[in-house]
């Protein structure tokens, strides 16, 4: 035998004896799946060659897979120290006296942090009041002949996408965006639970107070430790929520979340309430959705923290309006526009788009579709551009985010990072590990109509990315 094909053997030996030996452990765990579930897998080196694929070129319901393409799309198109702005101007002209005969006008271009909780270094709703109630004073305005106007026409009135479902759009996941949003678009809930399941929970109260929104309180107790069954219906621009669904038999209280009916006009609200608390009087509050307002002169503005903060925790928290705003940002207003943008950025990474369905920026519409491949593509380009530091940008294995509460005890703990994308019977991850044999790995797992609970998916799935690390 010649020593070349003694070594082609020995090559082919060695290589059986790590990749075969993975993919039977790999073949092993999805044998754990249902039979209804549709799976898709996807697992690419550095170099692009795919290691292993299960329907790694068939198309599926991506979920929140689909930020990652609008994140980092919108980092690419914006740049990472792009900042949104809320600016403060006015109409007619300022008297001597301090009269304003004109308008307050609050334009914005979508900033989704305005108000925001989740930046505490930022001005609260109370604190951005009185700043703006400052720089009226600052300009000598002593009253408004006029109104408080929040001009959101930059992005319109049609910030809810129509093939999100009904049972979402109420609750603050699915809320509307505008190019004026506030505290990120939601108010928060409170409930006192019971302890006799044939008594409902009972509305304590709600905040930040929306008036006039009116609650029809349909919820049951459900049995102790059953958890958040709950779900607000409710259309934008309406008043009347209805609350369906079951909270866990308890004696405390408990918190959900709704979405804002209409945050310009509330915004406005408040802005001339503190006004007129302050001794400014005006007529009032609007808010103009279609036709800019002209300005006669801006005298402020309010900027968000760097676009690169704000990705970072729509990807770490999986921000459904952080991504719905960028997508339309990207697009100069339009949300078709940002998805031509987003498209456009794929074939640029040599992704083919012809059969890529994208109907949102955060996936929340089971409209999107894509393939396990594209998204490994789509990592492998991003890993070549932010190398280790793509990490920062994405939950890191019981550490982080998503994945906090995942791969505890587990060796892949605190080496692989992931997005995860959920919805009902669809439970996927894309991501990257530096694996134990020190390859760089990307992967995507999907898991659509698996008529299972999520929960148990999620289980088979952290132990397939734990295999991808250890036998990588």
């Amino acid at each position: 035998m010649s020593k070349k094909k003694l070594l082609s053997i020995l090559f082919s030996v060695l290589w059986c004896t790590g990749w075969c030996q993975w993919d039977s452990e790999i073949n092993r765990i999805l044998q754990k799946y249902p039979a209804t579930a549709e799976l898709g897998i996807a697992i690419m080196d550095e170099k692009g060659e795919l290691l292993y694929e299960r329907n790694s070129e068939q198309n599926f319901i991506p979920a929140s897979l689909q930020k990652i393409i609008t994140n980092f799309a919108t980092l690419e198109m914006l740049g990472e120290d792009y900042e949104f702005s809320t600016q403060i101007g006015y109409t007619g002209s300022i008297l001597p006296d301090g009269n304003l005969t004109g308008d307050l006008i609050i334009y914005g271009n979508g900033d989704p942090s305005l108000g925001s909780e989740r930046f505490q270094k930022r001005p609260q709703i109370r604190q951005l009041l009185k700043d703006i109630t400052r720089f009226v004073k600052k300009k000598g305005i002593t009253c408004i002949d006029g109104k408080v106007i929040c001009d959101a026409s930059y992005f319109g009135t049609d910030g809810t996408i129509h093939s999100w479902s009904w049972n979402d759009i109420g609750n603050y996941y699915a809320c509307n965006t505008w190019s004026i949003n506030l505290h990120e678009n939601y108010y928060n809930l409170y409930f006192q639970l019971q302890n006799n399941r044939s008594v409902a929970p009972q509305i304590i109260s709600h905040s930040p107070f929306i008036p006039n929104l009116e609650f029809i309180n349909e919820l049951q107790t459900g049995t102790r430790g059953s958890g958040d069954q709950s779900y607000i219906f409710g259309a934008p621009y309406t008043y009347q929520r209805y609350i369906r669904g079951s909270l866990p038999q308890g004696a405390t209280t408990f918190r959900i979340k709704g979405s804002i009916p209409n945050s310009p006009k509330y915004f406005a609200e408040l802005i001339s309430g503190q006004l007129l608390a302050d001794g400014i009087s005006n007529n009032g509050a609007d808010v103009e959705f279609n036709q800019p307002i002209d300005m006669h002169e801006k005298i402020a503005q309010i900027k968000s923290p760097l676009l690169k903060e704000l990705v970072r925790s729509a990807n770490l928290e999986s921000i459904n309006l952080y991504c719905e705003a960028f997508l339309v940002a990207m697009g100069q207003g339009s949300r078709h526009r940002g998805i031509q943008m987003e498209k456009t950025y794929l074939s640029a990474i040599g992704i083919d788009t012809s059969d890529i369905y994208i109907e949102d920026g955060s996936g929340l519409s089971f409209w999107n579709s894509m393939s396990p491949e594209d998204f490994v593509q789509l990592l492998r380009h991003l890993y070549l551009v932010y190398g280790a530091g793509l990490g920062n940008y994405f939950p890191e294995a019981g550490k982080t985010g998503t994945l906090y509460y995942m791969f505890k005890g587990m060796q892949a703990n605190g080496k692989l990072w992931a997005k995860t994308g959920s919805m009902q019977q669809v439970m996927n991850y894309a991501g990257f590990t530096k694996a134990a044999s020190g390859k760089v790995l990307f992967f995507c797992i999907i898991s659509n109509r698996h008529q299972e609970s999520n929960r148990k998916i999620r289980r088979i799935h952290q132990e397939l990315m734990n295999t991808i690390y250890v036998k990588g």
